[in-house]
């Protein structure tokens, strides 16, 4: 499922897996190991997502998770909302 999504994102910017996985430092044949099943680590999935501008979670193809912006969203409702009610 990353793999998946990350050759998307390569396409979508026009950008070579390879070239984007060296320029992020994690070696030419990432990409290969990731076609294969395996994952980045958390901090060089970190890396992707903040390059294309997206979470991790969309990253690996988990969108039922909330996103930061979500979480923080729903705090601030809930901040409000207590104090409308004092």
């Amino acid at each position: 499922m990353f793999y998946e999504q990350f050759e998307l994102l390569c396409k979508r910017h026009n950008i070579k897996e390879t070239t984007l996985a060296r320029e992020l430092g994690m070696g030419a044949s990432a990409p290969g190991r990731w076609k294969k099943g395996s994952t980045p680590d958390l901090v060089n999935a970190k890396k992707i997502a903040d390059y294309f501008g997206v979470t991790i979670d969309s990253l690996i193809g988990d969108e039922s998770s909330p996103s930061i912006s979500n979480i923080a969203g729903n705090i601030s409702n809930s901040a409000v909302m207590q104090g409308n009610a004092n």
